[in-house]
Parts: C-alpha cells; structure tokens; sequence
C-alpha cells in the first residue's frame, strides 16, 4: 500500500486468477486410470474400448442381481399371499360346513317338532272323531227312540206331564243343555284372557326362531306378565287350585319359553336335573299351545286339565330346581366369609392387621352377609352356626 501526492492510498491488487483443474467427473473417471506415456492412439483407443465394455459389463450384472431380488421378493410375497389365500379359504369351508352342520341340525330338530305336534294332533282329531262318533251314534238313537214314542203316541196324550217324565229321553237334553250353557260361560270368562296372551304372538316355535337376548327382554315385558297372570289366575278356578302355593306364576310360565328354547344360557352346565327341567317345560308349553287350539274350537274342557297337571309339574320342578341352584351360591358365598374369617385370624396379630386388613375383610363380609339376607333367616342361620364352630 502506497501513498499519493493527493493524499490518496494505493492498494496493490494481487492476481486473482488461479489455474482451473480437471472437473470432478472428469478427475473421478480418469483418476483409476494409468497412464500411457509411450502408446499410440490404437492403444488408447483399446483400452477405452475396454474399459467401457467393463463398465457396462458391471452394470449389466447389476442389473441382473437387482432383477433376481426383486423377483425373489416378488415371488416370496406370492407365495404368502397364495398361502393366506389357502388358508382363507380353509377357514371358510370349515364355516361353511359348520353352518350348513347346524342349519341341518335346526331342520332336523324342526321336522322332528313337527312330526311330533302331526303325530300329537292326529292322535287328538282320532279321539275326537271317536268322541263324536259315539255321541252321535247316541243322539241318533235316542232321535229313534224319541220318533217311535212320538209316532205311537196319540196327539190328545203328548201334552200331557206323565209323557215327558221318562228319565232316558230327557237326560240327554239336560246334560246338552248344561254343557252348552258351560262352554258359553268358560268362553266368556277365559276368552277375553286368552285374547290378550295371543296378541303377544308368542309360542314354542317362535321362542326357538328368536334369539336369547330379544326373548328374555320379551319374557320381562309387563305386557306379557299381566296377560299371563290374568289367564293362569281364571284357568286356576276352572280346573282347581294347585297343592302347593304358586309365587309368581307368571313369570315361571314364561320363563318356560326360556328354558325350552335356549337351555345353555340359562344353565351352562346341563345334567341330570336341567335336562329333566327342560323336557318339562316342552310339555307343559305343548299341552298349553294343544289347549289352545281346542279352545278356539269349541272345546277344551278336558285339556284344560291336562295342560293344568303339566303346568303344577313344571312349577314344582322349577322350583326344586332353583331350591338347589340356590343352596349352591348359598354354600358358595358361606365358604368365602368362612375363608374371610380364617384369613383374618392368620393376620390379626400383626401390627398394621387393624388399619390394613381389618376394615377390607369387614367390608367384603357385609357384602356377603347383605347378599346371603335376600335368602331369609335359615342362611343367616346356617352362616352362624358355621361361623360359631370356626371359633371353637
């Protein structure tokens, strides 16, 4: 730097250019190279040559091993696909055959139903066809018997009282005259009854077609119990009050649908017992839907009887039934506060037994002893005795 006479400073530049190398391209391809100081231009041109077709003699073999992987994981994913596709398939054909197994089994148990209700039927239109075939054959005759007296009879005699006083041909008409005026008052009584309890459109058959949730929501509708109710209560004054009292019989009658449609749900483990209790409900529910019939058709005074022998059966079974189910939870939940005791006499001398057992044993033990009181006064009873002889 340099002063001027004006009193300017001079700085010198320096020179700014710098020799460019080789791009870097250029310097990557040529740097693996070797020289050729002493060749011709046919040598070099070989060597181009060669070192071009080893160029793409790597990047053809590149290419291949690319090629073969990805087929390779072309062919692994359709392999799995193919394997997941079989194994689908597997799986819906054992769906398949368990539908069609217990479509079969709903057929055959629905035939079966059937035949036993044809079976069942014909069995009632021949005693009823015998029934009135005889009553018939009576009627004609004492029609006959009637017609004969009237023809042999002078006209001044048949007002007279001593005409009409024979037994054999005016018992007949008492005893049709009593049974018409019967059937009359049983219609009007149990008919309006009746009526309400068939617009529910319940039966066994719907029971069985209707799955456990709808049907148990069903059985708890007020509609359904106070129409059974009514028609259990006037059916009891025709065919006689029942030997043991009946508590809550609608709700047992209806949990009958229960029982004989869905028995699993109800009754996990089925044995000796429930299957007896199940068999029950069936008759009593057949004989019920048989009662019916005939009473629409006229009749029903005799299967009113039957159906009252088969509906006492099943209550008396339910309840035995529910009496040792009941004794079950009963010793179950007795056990357990037994078990709470005993726990609480291994930790009771412990220093923390009182702020840390004391209060959770006492709690899950009034749980207990709230449940076992909906029982009555022989499980609190029982819970005691069982309780005194743990302390001796």
């Amino acid at each position: 730097m340099e002063q001027t006479d004006s009193g300017f400073y001079v700085i010198d530049v320096l020179n700014l250019k710098q020799p460019a190398g080789k791009p870097f391209h250029v310097e990557a391809r040529l740097r693996g190279r070797t020289p050729l100081r002493e060749s011709n231009a046919a040598d070099r041109h070989a060597a181009f040559i060669e070192d071009r077709v080893c160029r793409l003699r790597r990047r053809s073999s590149r290419v291949r091993a690319v090629c073969a992987a990805t087929r390779q994981k072309e062919n692994g994913a359709t392999t799995s696909k193919r394997s997941r596709i079989t194994e689908t398939m597997k799986h819906a054909e054992l769906n398949r055959r368990e539908i069609l197994e217990r479509q079969i089994r709903a057929c055959a148990e629905a035939v079966a139903h059937a035949k036993e209700v044809a079976r069942v039927q014909n069995e009632r239109v021949a005693k009823m066809t015998a029934s009135r075939k005889a009553a018939l054959d009576e009627r004609i005759r004492l029609t006959s018997l009637r017609r004969q007296k009237l023809l042999t009879t002078p006209r001044s005699r048949l007002l007279e009282p001593q005409f009409w006083d024979d037994e054999e041909l005016l018992a007949p008409l008492v005893r049709d005259s009593v049974v018409c005026i019967q059937q009359w008052w049983r219609k009007l009584k149990i008919g309006p009854c009746l009526r309400a309890v068939l617009r529910t459109k319940m039966s066994l058959r719907r029971a069985h077609e209707l799955p456990f949730e709808k049907l148990m929501k069903m059985m708890q509708s007020p509609v359904y119990i106070k129409a059974t109710a009514r028609l259990l209560a006037r059916l009891e004054k025709v065919a006689g009050p029942a030997t043991t009292v009946m508590r809550n019989p609608s709700r047992v009658f209806l949990s009958a649908y229960m029982l004989a449609a869905h028995p699993r749900e109800l009754m996990p483990a089925m044995g000796e017992d429930e299957e007896a209790l199940q068999a029950a409900a069936k008759i009593m529910l057949r004989d019920f839907e048989t009662w019916i019939a005939a009473f629409n058709g006229g009749r029903g005074y005799q299967e009113v009887f039957v159906f009252w022998n088969s509906w006492c059966e099943f209550y008396q079974a339910f309840q035995n039934w529910k009496e040792r189910d009941s004794r079950k939870i009963i010793d179950g939940m007795i056990e357990h506060f037994i078990q709470l005791d005993r726990l609480w006499l291994s930790v009771k001398d412990q220093v923390d037994a009182e702020t840390q057992w004391a209060p959770r044993i006492t709690e899950h033990q009034q749980k207990l002893q709230d449940k076992l009181s909906k029982f009555g006064s022989a499980a609190l009873e029982r819970l005691a005795t069982e309780r005194a002889a743990l302390r001796l």
